[in-house]
């Protein structure tokens, strides 16, 4: 078959092509930018800092203590107040004594035992009370150590404000085609 335009006996058309796109971004490390330091924070710092250090140096770590001794003499005052009366109130002691008196054997080596029974009880009653002041100084002490403890890691953990920022971003891209035509006719 020929071309009809040309005449020629071969008519055609040879085309192709070839394309390539990419794009490729690149980012810089982060970096840190610190807000200014403020004065009053800073010395805030300072002295929580010489006051941590004061509280190291108390053996109850600057927690306020109450008045041991004082405690220690009003529940001395109770125990011996039950066992042996008040002016208000006779005691165990008393009663004992009362009651004996009433049956007539006030005078008997029983009731002089049991009175020295009551002595040894009081005795046991305050024993386990000085323990348990024992107990709850130390636990008082331990409370102190620990607030202590949390207040010196707060203040090492305190970090000077900032943020993170990227200072550029670069976005790369390369294009290219190829393509051509050929006809044959």
């Amino acid at each position: 078959m020929a071309d009809a335009a040309t005449g020629s006996p071969f008519s055609g058309n040879i085309s192709g092509g070839y394309g390539r796109s990419t794009s490729r971004t690149e980012r810089a490390p982060l970096e840190f930018a610190q807000q200014p330091e403020f004065p009053e924070a800073e010395g805030a710092r300072g002295a929580w800092w010489e006051k941590l250090q004061q509280f190291g140096g108390d053996p109850d770590y600057g927690a306020i203590s109450p008045d041991w001794a004082d405690i220690w003499e009003n529940a001395q005052k109770k125990v011996r107040q039950y066992f042996w009366g008040s002016p208000t109130d006779p005691g165990l002691v008393g009663k004992v004594k009362a009651s004996a008196a009433r049956r007539g054997v006030s005078e008997s080596p029983a009731m002089e035992g049991a009175i020295s029974r009551m002595g040894a009880t009081e005795s046991n009653v305050i024993s386990d009370m000085a323990t348990q002041e024992a107990q709850s100084r130390a636990e008082f002490a331990e409370g102190g150590r620990q607030s202590y403890l949390q207040n010196l890691m707060q203040l090492s953990n305190v970090r000077t404000q900032g943020q993170f920022w990227t200072p550029w971003e670069q976005t790369k891209s390369s294009q290219w085609d190829v393509s051509g035509k050929a006809a044959i006719g």
